[in-house]
């Protein structure tokens, strides 16, 4: 994803609000702090970053790129970025043509101290929410919490801006884990070859999905991802 197309998205959605039960949602990620720019053409790249807890809980993210298929060698990469403001915090995911990656998220405190963190917000969260604004094409996402709780989501190519759910409930192996005292959050994101994935933020939260972020910023998106979808698709 091309850094102006990136920007020229989020200026959009500026103007609208994000629909948010305050009581008690955690941000396990605003993606608003810790600057991160990660690329690889082959094999594994890892890259960690600090910053403010109340934007990254425990006060660190830890990336981790790997390419799984690259049809053109050299020619081509993989690349995960956070861009902080302004005009807004977001995750962006981007593989070349000919490109394959897996990107694993890890929050899990400074220096792997873990996060002692009760994601219920004292009984009152029931899930996890993943606030995308775009994505070009489909996409696996596995939420795994202390590596032992896992939630696997399909994601389907969408220019408007949705949530991923991922309820405490339906978690494998869910009571093996305390969710009053998690101490380490993974997100594992699989994108096929020319995808693109915009995510806003990831917060523990009440049952409240995102609010409609208004016809006009949908079509924006969908216009410009729309854009970039079809460049791709001439270049391959």
């Amino acid at each position: 994803m091309k850094r102006h197309l990136v920007a020229t998205v989020v200026a959009g959605a500026l103007a609208f609000g994000v629909g948010e039960a305050q009581a008690a949602t955690i941000t396990i990620d605003s993606f608003e702090d810790g600057e991160q720019d990660v690329s690889a053409i082959r094999g594994t790249v890892l890259d960690s970053v600090t910053g403010s807890t109340n934007e990254i809980v425990g006060g660190e993210r830890d990336v981790q790129l790997t390419i799984l298929n690259n049809r053109f060698n050299n020619r081509l990469n993989a690349e995960v970025e956070v861009l902080p403001p302004p005009p807004s915090g977001i995750l962006a995911i981007s593989n070349d043509a000919g490109v394959t990656s897996d990107t694993l998220i890890t929050w899990d405190g400074v220096d792997e101290n873990g996060l002692n963190l009760d994601v219920t917000g004292g009984g009152m969260n029931k899930f996890f929410r993943l606030d995308i604004l775009s994505v070009d094409l489909g996409a696996e996402l596995t939420l795994s919490l202390d590596g032992t709780a896992t939630l696997t989501k399909s994601l389907s190519q969408t220019f408007d801006p949705i949530s991923v759910i991922f309820k405490f409930s339906e978690f494998e192996n869910a009571g093996a884990v305390d969710f009053s005292n998690v101490q380490s959050i993974s997100l594992d994101i699989t994108g096929p070859e020319n995808f693109d994935l915009i995510a806003d933020s990831f917060v523990a939260t009440v049952p409240e999905p995102l609010t409609i972020l208004g016809s006009g910023l949908a079509l924006g998106f969908g216009g410009l991802l729309k854009k970039e979808y079809d460049k791709k698709q001439k270049k391959s």
